[in-house]
């Protein structure tokens, strides 16, 4: 019988994890501001990561995505990089995300700057609504397997998943590190927004869209459409009306109301912005 080279790969890479790493030299780490598009290592949980900042996200922490060598694994939502300091290929693994603040960052070693237009480019691949990567055709090389479709791929991401499980459920303590920051916050039943979703044969995925008197700015990594309001408003009773129902309604204090919405990377913008009225109460 053949030998199923992905099995093979699969048990290398147990036998790699199952090694317990201690924490590095720290002269080793920069201690210098955290550099975003770059690429660190550090020891969590007492196994060795390779992991990209993507962006600031909170004032506290930094997303991050982590990478792996073992590339035959390889899913449409990964990214080869070839990490010149180590001559070694990587994936950078783009549903394989993560937290960290800025002094774990510092603590970390920082290996190298990802060139300006491919860093570009991987944040817009991220951004892309899910059922899209499949199809992505652009400057990166993108890996081909899908989750689900090899038992091996599909073990391999559970374990990558599980090394960094406790910095990636810090996203609870993010939201509310976030919303704790909005004075006008509103939440929509995931039922009132289906109207709004972006079809799959959209053209593009605007975060901007112009009503009368106010602009609606997406957060899809936050899960908020922020309706700026005209500074016209300000210190006066206001109501905000969804086609005809009122889902705000309150002295306005500060310009931006945030509706927590679920996926809103998937809302459509513009169409949303028809619906929504904004006015004084007289």
């Amino acid at each position: 019988m053949k030998p199923d080279i992905k099995e093979i790969a699969y048990r290398l890479y147990e036998e790699y994890m199952s090694e317990e790493f201690e924490v590095f030299d720290k002269e080793m780490t920069v201690g210098s501001p955290v550099n975003v598009g770059s690429v660190y290592f550090t020891v969590l949980n007492k196994k060795p990561v390779h992991y990209l900042v993507l962006r600031k996200i909170s004032d506290k922490y930094y997303e991050c995505l982590k990478l792996s060598s073992f590339y035959e694994f390889a899913t449409h939502y990964d990214i080869f990089y070839h990490l010149s300091l180590e001559h070694q290929s990587y994936i950078i693994q783009t549903d394989v995300n993560f937290y960290l603040n800025e002094d774990e960052i510092k603590n970390s070693v920082l290996l190298e700057e990802l060139p300006e237009d491919y860093f570009d480019e991987l944040q817009k691949f991220v951004e892309l609504p899910e059922d899209t990567k499949l199809g992505y055709k652009g400057i990166l090389r993108q890996g081909f397997y899908y989750p689900v479709g090899n038992k091996w791929v599909r073990a391999f991401k559970e374990k990558e998943i599980q090394i960094v499980k406790d910095y990636h459920l810090r996203i609870f303590e993010i939201l509310d590190e976030i919303e704790s920051t909005y004075d006008n916050i509103v939440n929509l039943p995931p039922e009132r927004i289906e109207n709004y979703r972006l079809s799959l044969v959209a053209s593009t995925e605007k975060k901007t869209a112009l009503g009368k008197n106010f602009v609606l700015y997406k957060e899809p990594e936050h899960d908020f459409i922020n309706v700026i309001v005209s500074p016209d408003f300000l210190g006066k009773n206001i109501k905000v009306f969804l086609q005809d129902e009122k889902i705000y309604e309150g002295r306005l204090e500060d310009v931006v109301i945030a509706i927590k919405v679920k996926d809103a990377a998937t809302v459509d913008l513009e169409k949303l912005a028809k619906d929504i009225k904004v006015e004084e109460e007289q």
